[in-house]
């Protein structure tokens, strides 16, 4: 088949598709081509996939598999779970890169790419520990995938907030880069402003607002809270101070504001200590959403 005759049917095709228009199964085109062949969908797949049209190309290459089976996942497996997790479907993507696995074995390295590949998703969907454990099964003497495993190891630390951990792993020496690449030296500068993340300790919260209600509250820089949670306490402890003074343990009164008294008292230690969380997690959020994730652009 010429390339002329390809390329030109490439573009019949796209614009069929794009007007919602699919031609009628055994229909034939220049040069007798037929568009039901698999390899013709395959072709059309490839282009959606790197035009950036990953969610229709998922479909195509299903399209493919269908009339190919199992054994045309060793053509198109990789770019269909790309296309997947560029679309939104990780879980979707995390089955095809298992199933790559399965038609290949250790010996070959694309069993290890899938492997890489399953660590990255895990990462999207937030599992930093499912994430490093599939990493940390990476034995492959291939110096990419060794350096690959080591940069995706520290930045799941860096999101866990493992700064030592994320350090050791940025500094090892599986890592083989070019000495113009930065990559490195950008990571490490993120271990350091990690470690000097304004965050807050939750225990300590609790702690000051265990001995002095509010005081935890100061700690987390809310001066107003402190007031408030400060006013509350004093004033429900003295209106119970005042129920068991004129009726002593009978009072109804005391009692009431003493559990009154209690839950404030209780929820100022707790407040103090989620107060902490919080703060830590937002400040964790901006941090995060500042890294460069090194996710392949095919």
């Amino acid at each position: 088949m010429l390339e002329s005759q390809k390329y030109i049917l490439l573009l019949f095709l796209f614009f069929l598709a794009s007007f919602g228009v699919k031609p009628q199964q055994n229909q034939i085109f220049i040069g007798d081509i037929d568009y039901e062949s698999p390899d013709y969908i395959l072709v059309f797949a490839d282009h959606l996939h790197q035009t950036g049209d990953y969610k229709r190309a998922t479909i195509e290459y299903q399209r493919y598999l269908s009339t190919t089976g199992p054994i045309g996942l060793k053509n198109c497996g990789f770019k269909l779970a790309d296309s997947y997790r560029k679309s939104g479907g990780l879980e979707n993507s995390l089955v095809i890169y298992k199933n790559l696995q399965q038609i290949n074995t250790r010996a070959s390295e694309y069993w290890w790419i899938a492997q890489s590949e399953i660590g990255q998703t895990y990462f999207l969907f937030g599992d930093y520990t499912r994430s490093i454990s599939a990493f940390n099964k990476i034995t492959s003497t291939s110096s990419k995938l060794r350096t690959e495993r080591e940069i995706w190891l520290g930045i799941n630390r860096l999101f866990l907030g493992q700064w030592d951990l994320a350090h050791t792993h940025f500094s090892s020496t599986d890592i083989t880069l070019k000495p113009s690449d930065n990559t490195i030296s950008y990571y490490q500068s993120l271990v350091q402003e990690g470690r000097r993340l304004p965050v807050k300790n939750p225990f300590l919260a609790g702690t000051l607002s265990f001995f002095f209600p509010g005081l935890g509250r100061i700690y987390l820089g809310r001066p107003g809270d402190f007031f408030n949670t400060l006013t509350t306490v004093t004033a429900v402890g003295l209106l119970s101070y005042n129920g068991f003074k004129h009726q002593q343990e009978r009072s109804i009164k005391g009692w009431s504001f003493a559990l009154i008294g209690s839950v404030f008292y209780i929820s100022n230690i707790y407040g103090s200590w989620l107060g902490a969380k919080i703060h830590n997690r937002q400040i964790n959020e901006n941090f995060w959403g500042e890294i460069v994730i090194p996710l392949p652009d095919d």
